[in-house]
């Protein structure tokens, strides 16, 4: 490409696409937790959220190594960094203004049905009250040695995750001052005290509980299948392109 200050445009998108973007579209696409149906992740999405918030972070020190190679010693004055941070930035805020609506007292109580460690953290601010100790996770998440961090691997969502930093990001995006239903404050105390939400069977003194969080939730589609519909049947759509 003659035009180097292209060249360097196009590293940076390619880039922050296979580092960002088509990981976590790929996530919202192809995971089945729970439901077993694409595009039903509702229960996740909370914990997704809290990923796709810190990734850009990582992702500008690992996958743009291309980037960086473009632009060094083409760059005496920075510009071109700055369009990176200015793209992550950029990102940060597009997410935060379309996910706000998973944390609200509507749709949060949905993550009550997330992996474990997870649903106990929401179930703690559905009820406002302190996170969970760390022997309450356990033994699903352990307590880092030499650290307070409590992590969990989480197969839903193919990492590692943080659970105390899930616990903060919540904090610092709900509104406190809002109030949750009876019925999922409910659900919450139930999970808080022992109850496997997940569990499937309807028949014990549980059974509503679980029942109307599985037809209330499970239900509720995490609004991508529609576009994953539409992107495949669309030959230029860059997401059917090789990466």
């Amino acid at each position: 490409m003659s035009d180097h200050t292209n060249f360097i445009d196009t590293a940076l998108v390619r880039c922050f696409n296979r580092g960002y973007i088509h990981p976590h579209l790929r996530w919202l696409q192809d995971c089945v937790d729970f439901t077993n149906n694409h595009g039903f992740q509702s229960h996740n999405v909370a914990v997704q959220h809290c990923v796709m918030d810190l990734d850009p972070k990582a992702v500008a020190m690992s996958s743009m190594d291309n980037c960086h190679e473009a632009i060094e010693e083409m760059d005496p004055e920075g510009v071109h960094f700055n369009k990176l941070n200015l793209f992550i930035t950029a990102s940060a805020e597009s997410l935060h203004k379309h996910f706000a609506r998973w944390l609200s007292p509507k749709l949060l109580p949905a993550a009550l049905l997330s992996d474990l460690p997870m649903a106990k953290v929401v179930a703690s601010i559905v009820l406002k009250t302190d996170m969970p100790t760390a022997a309450a996770l356990e033994p699903e998440a352990q307590c880092e040695v030499g650290s307070q961090t409590v992590v969990f691997h989480s197969d839903a969502h193919r990492r590692r995750i943080n659970v105390s930093n899930f616990n903060g990001f919540l904090w610092q995006r709900i509104d406190e001052a809002a109030e949750h239903a009876p019925a999922d404050q409910q659900a919450a105390d139930a999970l808080l005290q022992g109850l496997n939400l997940r569990d499937k069977d309807y028949s014990n003194a549980h059974g509503n509980i679980r029942m109307q969080m599985h037809q209330k939730c499970s239900a509720l589609p995490s609004q991508t299948q529609i576009r994953r519909q539409w992107c495949k049947g669309c030959q230029e759509c860059i997401l059917n392109r090789p990466i």
